[in-house]
């Protein structure tokens, strides 16, 4: 692939939603907890598209 080609491709970039969690006290913002979900198909399809950017 010519560098000029490797400069468009855009890794897929999941968006963010901030879910806050407290444990012992200590509280921390994670904004990719909703990938933890095995079963969405919104995870499962951007799995695919970070497969397919990386073959």
């Amino acid at each position: 692939m010519p560098f000029s080609y490797a400069s468009d491709v855009q890794p897929p970039q999941p968006p963010r939603r901030p879910t806050r969690l407290v444990a012992h006290g200590d509280v921390r913002i994670d904004d990719y907890y909703w990938m933890r979900d095995r079963t969405s198909q919104e995870v499962l399809d951007h799995l695919a598209a970070e497969n397919a950017y990386a073959a």
